[in-house]
C-alpha cells in the first residue's frame, strides 16, 4: 500500500479532513482509520507529510517512534497486540472471532491477541490457519482461562516457548523474532469482591479471593524478575484493578478513569514500580475506560511494557578498538546513563524532627531556669517553677528519644516485610545487616613495627614490600626456556588460534552482574547489557591479536581482613579483580583445558575442582579409613568352637592374642599455598597432562609480565609477579 501524500496545494477543508483522519487513527484501538476510501494506519497517514504539518502547527507531530537511525521501515519493528476479555469463548464464538480476524485488513490485523476468561476446560497448543494458539485452563473452568493467539507470519510454532505459572490466570509465551526475544505475559486477575461462592471450585476450603489475588501478584512479580533485561517484555490482560498516575510510569488519564480501588491496589502499584513497567493505555486524551456496567466505568484492563535501556544505541566501537578503548567507551556510557547519586547516609533516630524539637525545648527551659535563679534569688518559688519546667522538658526529651528509636526500628521492620513480600532478598539482607552485622567493618589502617600511625603512602609501601617478597622467587624459570624453544620452532603470531570462539556470546550473557570489576574499567553489568555489540568485537580481536593485552594480565587486589583489626600485611587476604573481557578469555581457556585435566586426574584422589566429585566424597574416604583403623585395633573375640578343635595352642594363649595394627591420618594446612605455587610446577603439570603445544604456550605466555596493583586511598603501587595463581578469577 502506498503512503497517502496530501500535496501542499490542498485546500483548508481538505487539510482539516486529513487532520481529523489522524485524530481518528489515534483514537482507534488499532491505530488506523478509513481515509479517501481505504484503510490507512496512523504511521502511513503521517509518513510523508510531517514536515508540512509541523510548519503549519508550529510543533512536531506526536509520534513516539523514530526510524531514522535504523534505515529500515518502521512497520517491520512494530508488534500489534490486542487484549480482550471475551467472557467465555464457546465454539461458535471461537469461529466468529477467527472469521473477524481474517476479515480485517492486513495492516489492521493484530500480531498477538491476548484473551481472558476463555472458560476452556483443557490446556491446548495447536496451530490453525493464520494462527498459533496456546491456551491455559483454570481448575474451575468458569472462573478463568487465558489464551494467546500468535500470527503465523511472526515465527514458526517451534520458535514459541510457553509456561503457565498459575493455570488459567497467568500465561507466559516467549517468541524469537529476527534475533530479538519477546516475552509476552497474559494476566487474568481474580475479582476483588464476588457474589459467587466464597471458595472457588478446585481450591482448598477457606481460600478467599484476596489470597488468590495475592498468589497472582506474587507469581507475576517472580516471573518478571526472572526475565533477562535484554528481552522485550509485554504484560497485558484483565487485572481487575485500577491504577494511579505515576510520573514516567502511568499516565494522568488513569486518575480520571479511576474507580473504587481494591485493598491490594498498593501491592499492584509496587509491582509496577519494582519491575520497571510502563503503562501504555493512559497517556493520550483518547484513553478510555475498559470496563462498563451501568453507570459504573473503570480502567481495569492494562497493557504494560518494560522499557529497554538503549545502551546499544550509545555505544560505538571501532573495528580495530583496543581493550582499553572498549572499556573507556563502555565506562563513559555507563556514567552518562547512570550518574552517581550523592550519598547522604541513612536517617538515624537522633536526626528526627521530634528529637530536635525536644532538645531545643529542653535547653530553652534550662537557660530560663538559670537566668531566673540568678536574677530572682529573693523569689524562690519563681526559680522552683522554672526548674520544674526544665525537669519536665528533660523527661520529655528522654521520652522522645526512646519513641524516635522505637519508631525507627518499626519503620525498618516494615521495610523488611515489604521487601520479603516483594521477594527482594538483596534488600532484605541489607536491612538485616543493619540490625545484626556478621562483622563490624573497620577501615584498613596498617601500623608500623612499633605500633605507630602510617600515612597512606607508607601503607602502600609496606604492602608493596610484603607482596613483592611474597610473589618473587629464586627458582629457575624452566618454563620460559621451554617456551623460547617452542617459539623458535613454530610461529605464535596468533596466540588465541587454539580457542573456540563460537561460545563468546553465551559466555557474555551468562556473566553474573554482581561480580566485581576494577573501578576505572567497565562494570560486568555494562558488558552484559552491551553483549550484542562487544561479542563481535571480541571475536574479531581474538582472531587478529598477535599478543596478550597487558590489561588482561593485570590484577587489582582487594584486601580482606583475616582478623577483626588487621595491622600487618599478613593479616590480610588478597583477592584479585581483573578486567571482564580477559575473564571471558580465561573461561575459554578453561573450557579447552578441562578435558586434559580431568583425564590426568581421573585416577588420583583429587576431589576439588573436578566434575562429578565433591568434598562429600573426600569426607567419606576419611570416615571409611577411620572405621577400618578402629576395626584393626579391636581385640580378638574368644571363639569357643575354635579353641575346642585347636590342639596347637592353649586356651590362655589363644584368649590373650590380639591383632597388631592401626591407622594414621595426616592433615596439612599449607600457608599461602596459592600465592607460593611455582610456575615451573604448572609447566610440568601441563606437560604431564599432554596439553597441546598451542594451549600450553598460551597459558605460559599469560603468566609472563604479570602485575598486581595495590591502592590505599590515593597511594598506588604495582607488584611484579613471578609465582602464584590468581584467586577468585572465575568468569562466572
Amino acid at each position: 500500500m502506498q503512503l497517502v501524500q496530501p500535496c501542499a496545494a490542498h485546500t483548508a477543508p481538505q487539510k482539516r479532513a486529513y487532520t481529523r483522519a489522524c485524530r481518528r487513527a489515534e483514537a482507534h484501538p488499532l491505530q488506523g482509520t478509513t481515509y479517501r476510501g481505504r484503510w490507512c494506519s496512523l504511521r502511513e497517514l503521517r509518513g510523508r507529510w510531517q514536515s508540512s504539518l509541523s510548519t503549519r502547527s508550529g510543533r512536531p507531530l506526536r509520534s513516539a517512534v523514530s526510524t531514522a537511525s535504523t534505515g529500515h521501515s518502521a512497520s517491520c519493528h512494530r508488534l500489534k497486540i490486542v487484549t480482550l476479555n471475551v467472557g467465555g469463548l464457546s465454539q461458535a464464538a471461537y469461529a466468529e472471532l477467527l472469521q473477524h480476524l481474517q476479515s480485517l485488513p492486513p495492516q489492521a490485523r493484530p500480531d498477538v491477541l491476548l484473551l481472558q476468561e476463555t472458560h476452556w476446560r483443557e490446556h491446548s497448543e495447536y496451530s490453525t490457519a493464520g494462527w498459533h494458539i496456546i491456551g491455559s485452563a483454570n481448575v474451575s473452568p468458569q472462573a478463568g482461562g487465558v489464551a494467546i493467539f500468535i500470527a503465523d507470519h511472526l515465527c514458526a510454532a517451534e520458535h514459541i516457548l510457553h509456561t503457565s505459572p498459575i493455570p488459567g490466570r497467568l500465561l507466559h509465551a516467549r517468541l524469537t523474532l529476527n534475533g530479538a526475544t519477546v516475552d509476552i505475559v497474559n494476566v487474568y486477575q481474580k475479582i476483588a469482591v464476588s457474589s459467587l461462592l466464597s471458595t472457588e471450585k478446585g481450591q482448598k476450603p477457606g481460600t478467599t479471593n484476596r489470597s488468590l489475588r495475592r498468589e497472582v501478584w506474587t507469581a507475576l512479580r517472580k516471573l518478571l524478575r526472572n526475565l533477562p533485561t535484554r528481552h522485550i517484555v509485554v504484560v497485558a490482560g484483565d487485572f481487575n484493578t485500577p491504577v494511579k498516575s505515576v510520573n514516567t510510569r502511568v499516565g494522568a488519564r488513569a486518575d480520571l478513569l479511576s474507580s473504587t480501588p481494591p485493598s491490594d491496589q498498593g501491592e499492584f502499584m509496587d509491582l509496577i514500580h519494582d519491575c520497571d513497567l510502563l503503562h501504555l493505555n493512559s497517556w493520550t486524551r483518547f484513553a478510555k475506560y475498559t470496563f462498563r456496567h451501568g453507570d459504573h466505568a473503570s480502567m481495569i484492563d492494562h497493557i504494560f511494557v518494560r522499557p529497554r535501556l538503549r545502551v546499544l544505541d550509545k555505544v560505538t566501537l571501532a573495528q580495530d578498538a583496543t581493550v582499553e578503548a572498549v572499556n573507556a567507551e563502555l565506562h563513559s556510557t555507563a556514567l552518562d546513563l547512570f550518574p552517581g547519586k550523592l550519598q547522604h547516609g541513612r536517617i538515624v533516630p537522633w536526626q528526627s524532627e521530634q528529637v530536635g524539637m525536644a532538645v531545643r525545648t529542653m535547653w530553652a527551659a534550662y537557660r530560663t531556669w538559670r537566668s531566673t535563679a540568678k536574677a530572682c534569688s529573693q523569689h524562690i518559688w519563681r526559680a522552683w517553677a522554672a526548674y520544674s519546667k526544665f525537669c519536665k522538658a528533660h523527661r520529655a526529651f528522654r521520652r522522645s528519644t526512646r519513641q524516635a528509636k522505637t519508631a525507627w526500628f518499626k519503620n525498618q521492620v516494615e521495610i523488611m516485610e515489604v521487601s520479603a513480600r516483594k521477594g527482594d532478598t538483596r534488600a532484605l539482607f541489607q536491612l538485616a545487616a543493619r540490625f545484626g552485622p556478621k562483622q563490624v567493618r573497620r577501615k584498613l589502617q596498617l601500623r608500623s613495627e612499633d605500633g605507630g600511625i602510617l600515612s597512606h603512602a607508607d601503607q602502600a609501601d609496606v604492602l608493596h614490600k610484603f607482596y613483592k617478597n611474597l610473589y618473587s622467587t629464586d627458582a629457575p624459570d624452566s618454563h620460559a626456556k621451554i617456551l623460547d624453544s617452542l617459539m623458535d620452532h613454530m610461529s605464535l603470531v596468533r596466540p588465541f588460534a587454539c580457542l573456540s570462539l563460537d561460545t563468546i556470546p553465551q559466555a557474555l550473557q551468562h556473566l553474573s552482574p554482581h561480580k566485581a570489576a576494577p573501578s576505572h574499567l567497565a562494570h560486568t553489568s555494562v558488558w552484559i547489557a552491551c553483549s550484542d555489540v562487544v561479542s563481535p568485537w571480541l571475536t574479531r580481536f581474538l582472531r587478529s591479536a598477535q599478543q596478550i593485552p597487558q590489561v588482561w594480565k593485570d590484577t587489582w587486589l582487594s584486601l580482606l581482613p583475616k582478623v577483626a583489626t588487621p595491622t600487618l600485611p599478613r593479616q590480610l587476604r588478597p583477592l584479585g579483580i581483573s578486567e571482564i573481557s580477559g575473564r571471558i578469555v580465561c573461561g575459554l581457556i578453561q573450557d579447552q583445558l578441562r578435558p586434559y585435566v580431568e583425564n590426568f586426574l581421573s585416577n588420583e584422589p583429587q576431589f576439588a575442582y573436578m566434575a562429578n566429585r565433591s568434598t562429600d566424597q573426600a569426607l567419606l574416604r576419611v570416615l571409611l579409613h577411620c572405621t577400618e583403623g578402629r576395626r584393626m585395633c579391636e581385640p580378638q573375640v574368644y571363639d569357643l568352637r575354635q579353641a575346642r578343635f585347636s590342639c596347637s595352642q592353649s586356651r590362655s594363649s589363644s584368649a590373650s592374642k590380639q591383632a597388631r595394627g592401626g591407622a594414621i591420618q595426616l592433615s596439612l594446612d599449607l600457608t599461602q599455598a596459592f600465592d607460593r605455587l611455582e610456575w615451573g610446577l604448572i609447566s610440568d603439570a601441563l606437560i604431564a597432562a599432554s596439553v597441546p603445544v598451542e594451549l600450553y604456550s598460551l597459558i605460559i605466555l599469560w603468566h609472563r609480565s604479570l602485575y598486581y596493583h595495590l591502592k590505599v586511598v590515593d597511594a598506588t603501587a604495582a607488584v611484579p609477579v613471578q609465582r602464584g595463581v590468581r584467586r577468585n578469577h572465575s568468569p562466572k
